[in-house]
């Protein structure tokens, strides 16, 4: 080094000053020309230069938004791509040239093209400490690693590396490029370190959000001596995510006495609004002295990033009263804010403020206006924002197909995109993963599979976001082996890829095939989230997968996802699906946080097992709480509500509804007819029903059932035919109510209509469906009509075929009863007890002793079947039936159950028959010590006296 050059008195201070007082914009080294004109009016080489620099720089209107690279820089990027030489050399040609000479850019240029050309020997070229700091800072906000590392090799070659500044600015600059080893290892090889060498360490950390490694160098720097300055503060501030630290780095704060710094105090404020201390943030703003544009900008995106509208639209009024002029940030801040139904007002004020700027223009709120808009489900007044640009960026088209995706207009989205690749323009991810969206929400799935293909054509597969999309538009469509095959062609997968394909199997009912992937993904190694374990946990629906529900209870205690409301929720509702209540209310206690959500899956938990005292509990609880009841309380309240006894409570419910700010919706509406059909109450089911103006299906279902239980099943065609004339059309539910209701005055006719209305309006019957029907045929005595109904259902299950078998045995057939039930076995169907009572039953009815004998043998021997009450009650029968009134005393009195009074009764009808008086005065004697308040058995002894 030559101590003689003026260079050697730039002021280090002014340099780092330079680089960071317009973070992350570029900095202005024409502030630092004046204030150390002197030295560089000592160097007559660069004396016009420097006049034409900071004549230029004073003149330059500083609107310049920063580079795309530091942009990504700032969001977290750990990694910048190698750029080819011609393109460094344009991005540094595009810099502004009164900001560097035409020879310094040339030359620089050249010694890009040598060091890359495999030459031994880089030309030398005349690049003092000055320029080379320059390059060094373009290339640092640029991202253009290449170029820096040349410069470095200049500064190498020259002996300047252990100049102070100079350091400085290499670390920088491979800092900003996300270089975190190289700017360490500058960091390291610097003699003599000062605030500003570490400062460009821990900035370099915090920009890649490695918040503990800056922490830890904050306070080694403090260890060392060095004393942090403002710009110490704010680096780390940008870094911090844990309000305890922050609390602490702010009180470091105040003791070096930065908190008046307007830089400073906007850290603070972010970082508050960051940790979610809303409260913190609004008095730190409060106390700054002197408030700048990006303060008031600070605060209002504070606000607005939790959802405090209102708040953030009171200080950007009082921001103007106070004459400070909003930028686009403001508008594009309080614009994303409006992006609601219920702020669309406040949206629409920002519109015609923006009308009356300067940024009427301008893409970037062009685009916010049209995502507001969007998001308000206000398409056409999105598309009029996007016609009317003069300039539109892949943003706004992104914005505007995003908006017709969200709002169900998927053949406009497609459209768009089609116009969109006829542009030119390069397809983001983004518009990709927006028309995804829209065939999986329109059910497209020839569309969505074209836009598989594209995505693999343009090489968009491979990122996780389009795949996640990509396979959950096939879960959408009920694709799920088109979902696996995408699944299994992806070459990385990732945890968001894995919750995809999880979500979609618990999404679509196949709970066994979400949980075996989710051990595949332990297998391979990836460790679940929060949003794995609520997709899995809500896919342990069957009675067989408690364990497994267990299991997954244990892993979020030891993932520490435990205290995640999601989690705990999804396990407190699966508990209580499984009728494991103590579970359920034990956990919900143990949850450090509940939300409405929480407190619904507890009450559905009661409500499923109509245990009303314990849902208005825990309402009670829960309204002490402060929070409000929405719909889905409700429903839970509501549907406990199932006895006269309970209709005090219901009453209560609907009035807490007519109160409430939630608008009561059809569910709503059928719940509480269906409460009062319940309650006794069906005047006031009347009343509900016919108080609401739009009556849907499940409406009409709701009061088709409170006829039914009131004992008005008569009834049940007329409201049917007054359905048809408002033109509702009837589901599944309604005829099964219909044929329930009118068991006893339904004719085949009716029955006939009913079936050619359901083939008419192209309802495919089901399993509950065809049940019902089948029973009807055979209450009617048309065995024949029920098999041709069994026989034109799409599928078999153990229902439909138990229904057919008891209509068979109640008409006399026992035998093709049970050539039935042996078809079933064939079929793959296993029975149940409903079967072997159906069988039972038919046997009894057509006499047939021994079949039935080896029926409940064939019983026993099932161990998938305990003998319950009613199959002992069909052997009783049985007995009786043929007059082999031993063996039906003798089943009686060997039941493994606590004495009952039906089968006495059977027995005691039976020894009518036979005239058996003497044991008819024996089982009269045991029905007494059995149930001594029930008459009955007294009247059936005495009609048998009678007859003698």
């Amino acid at each position: 080094m030559r101590p003689s050059e003026p260079w050697m008195a730039i002021n280090c201070h002014s340099v780092y000053n330079l680089f960071h007082s317009k973070l992350p914009c570029e900095f202005d080294i024409s502030l630092w020309l004046l204030r150390d004109s002197s030295a560089w009016l000592a160097s007559g080489r660069h004396l016009r230069f420097g006049r034409t620099y900071a004549v230029n720089a004073l003149l330059e209107d500083d609107r310049s938004e920063p580079s795309s690279a530091l942009h990504d820089s700032i969001k977290g990027k750990s990694s910048f791509p190698i750029r080819p030489v011609e393109h460094i050399s344009k991005q540094l040609c595009l810099c502004d040239t009164s900001r560097l000479s035409s020879l310094t850019i040339h030359n620089f240029t050249q010694a890009l093209h040598c060091g890359t050309s495999g030459k031994a020997e880089t030309p030398s070229f005349p690049f003092s400490p000055s320029d080379l700091s320059f390059i060094l800072q373009q290339c640092g906000h640029n991202g253009l690693l290449s170029g820096g590392k040349i410069a470095h090799d200049h500064i190498v070659r020259n002996g300047y590396e252990q100049i102070p500044f100079i350091s400085n600015c290499l670390g920088y600059m491979y800092g900003n490029c996300g270089a975190l080893l190289d700017a360490r290892a500058i960091f390291i090889g610097m003699h003599n370190r000062d605030v500003y060498s570490w400062n460009f360490l821990i900035r370099a950390y915090a920009l890649q959000e490695q918040v503990r490694e800056a922490l830890n160098l904050f306070h080694q720097m403090e260890l060392s001596g060095t004393y942090p300055d403002k710009f110490s503060f704010i680096s780390i501030l940008f870094a911090c995510e844990n309000l305890v630290e922050g609390a602490l780095l702010h009180v470091s704060v105040i003791e070096h006495e930065s908190e008046r710094d307007v830089l400073v105090g906007n850290a603070l404020i972010s970082f508050y609004g960051r940790c979610g201390s809303l409260e913190d943030a609004q008095q730190n703003f409060n106390l700054m002295e002197r408030k700048d544009l990006v303060s008031w900008n600070t605060i209002i995106a504070v606000y607005a990033q939790y959802g405090e509208v209102k708040m953030a639209f009171i200080l950007f009024n009082t921001m103007k009263q106070e004459n400070v002029t909003p930028d686009r940030i403001t508008f594009i801040t309080l614009l994303s804010a409006s992006a609601n139904d219920v702020a669309l007002f406040e949206g629409q004020y920002m519109h015609t403020l923006v009308l009356d700027s300067e940024f009427a223009s301008d893409v970037s709120v062009g685009n916010a206006l049209i995502n507001m808009y969007g998001k308000c489900g206000l398409c056409e007044d999105a598309w009029s924002i996007f016609r009317e640009m003069r300039k539109k960026d892949i943003i706004s088209w992104n914005a505007i197909i995003t908006a017709y995706a969200n709002n169900h207009d998927g053949e406009r989205a497609f459209q768009l995109f089609k116009f969109l690749q006829l542009e030119g323009l390069a397809i983001s991810k983004v518009s990709l993963v927006a028309v995804l969206e829209a065939c999986a929400c329109e059910g497209s799935l020839a569309e969505g599979q074209r836009m598989h293909a594209f995505a693999m054509n343009v090489g968009l597969f491979s990122d996780v976001v389009v795949a996640g999309a990509v396979v959950h538009m096939y879960s959408k469509s009920r694709s799920l082996s088109d979902a696996y095959r995408a699944f299994q062609h992806l070459s990385g997968r990732t945890l968001l890829t894995w919750n995809t394909i999880i979500a979609a199997y618990s999404q679509c009912q196949q709970g066994s095939s979400a949980l075996s992937m989710h051990g595949r993904m332990l297998c391979e190694g990836v460790l679940p989230d929060h949003v794995t374990l609520v997709s899995v946990v809500s896919a342990c629906t069957k009675p067989d997968t408690i364990f497994d529900a267990k299991c997954l209870h244990a892993v979020a205690i030891a993932s520490n996802v435990w205290g995640d409301i999601g989690v705990g929720t999804s396990l407190v509702h699966i508990y209580g699906k499984h009728g494991l209540l103590e579970e359920a209310e034990k956990l919900f206690c143990r949850l450090l946080a509940v939300n409405l959500v929480t407190w619904n899956a507890l009450l559905a938990a009661y409500a499923q097992c109509e245990l009303l005292d314990r849902v208005k509990e825990f309402c009670s609880l829960m309204y002490l709480q402060g929070i409000l009841p929405d719909n889905v309380t409700f429903l839970s309240t509501l549907s406990a509500c199932t006895h006269p006894n309970d209709l005090a409570v219901g009453k209560q419910t609907h009035t807490r509804i007519l109160w409430s700010t939630c608008k009561a919706d059809a569910l709503v509406v059928s719940a509480l007819v269906n409460m009062y059909g319940k309650c006794n109450a069906l005047i006031n089911a009347q009343k509900i029903f016919e108080s609401n103006q739009h009556h849907n299906v499940s409406c009409w279902n709701a009061l088709l059932g409170a006829y039914s239980q009131n004992g008005y099943g008569m009834f049940s065609f007329e409201l049917f035919h007054r359905m048809q004339w408002e033109g509702v059309i009837a589901d599944k539910v309604t005829f099964i109510s219909i044929l329930r209701a009118c068991t006893m005055e339904i004719t085949e006719g009716d029955v006939f209509r009913l079936h050619t209305y359901l083939l008419g309006n192209n309802i495919g019957p089901d399993i509950a469906l065809g049940s019902a029907f089948i029973n009807t045929y055979g209450k009617l005595g048309k065995p024949k009509d029920a098999l041709k109904m069994f026989l034109a259902g799409p599928k078999h299950e153990v229902d439909t075929w138990n229904a057919l078998i008891t209509v068979f045995g109640q008409s006399g057939y026992g035998n093709e009863s049970l050539q039935l039930y042996f078809n079933m076995q064939r079929d793959g169907i296993k029975p149940n007890a409903i079967t072997y009572v159906s069988l039972l039953s038919a046997c009894s009815h057509a006499g047939l002793i021994a079949k039935g004998c080896c029926c409940f043998i064939l019983l026993i021997a099932d161990k998938a079947i305990s003998p319950k009450a009613e199959h002992y009650n069909c052997m009783v029968d049985l007995f009786g039936r043929a007059g082999r009134l031993a063996e039906a005393e003798y089943m009686v009195n060997k039941m493994p159950f606590d004495p009952m009074i039906i089968p006495l009764l059977i027995l005691l009808a039976a020894c009518k028959h036979q005239m058996d008086v003497r044991r008819a005065e024996r089982v009269t004697h045991f029905a007494f010590i059995v149930d001594p308040d029930d008459p009955t058995p007294y009247i059936m002894l005495r009609n048998i006296y009678s007859t003698l």
